[in-house]
């Protein structure tokens, strides 16, 4: 197998475990620069549709926006307060997030005209069903 046609398909495998859900270890859980935390989610596959769960403390739910993109589900809300990333002993290397932000690839059968979402405030999570075609 040539070069190419690895670096193909590990990018074509690495699209598959994103749309399940799986983030790439290398991937941080956090944009440093723009203070924007990544959160944890799962994509369930069912028969008929696509659940996703995405987990969002400390954020405020009323600034909540689900919209898709290019192929992509985007999640974004702003945290109810910043929150500093660091150690105690080390504040050169401190890091203010103010906004959770999250871009997850869709599969291709995935029929985003109909996606519900459901949010839950006692827990601080989203619920987004997207039917299959």
């Amino acid at each position: 197998m040539a070069l190419d046609e690895l670096r193909r398909e590990l990018d074509r495998i690495r699209r598959l475990l994103q749309a399940y859900g799986f983030v790439p270890p290398d991937e941080p859980p956090f944009d440093p620069q723009q203070g924007i935390l990544y959160p944890l989610y799962t994509l369930e596959p069912y028969e008929d549709a696509y659940r996703i769960l995405i987990d969002l403390p400390v954020a405020n739910l009323d600034t909540l926006k689900v919209y898709t993109e290019d192929g992509e589900l985007i999640v974004e809300a702003s945290l109810e307060r910043e929150i500093e990333l660091g150690t105690p002993w080390s504040y050169e290397r401190r890091i203010i997030v103010r906004k959770y932000r999250r871009r997850i690839a869709l599969p291709s059968d995935a029929d985003v005209g109909n996606m519900r979402i459901r949010v839950y405030p006692d827990r601080k999570m989203v619920e987004i069903v997207i039917p299959r075609r």
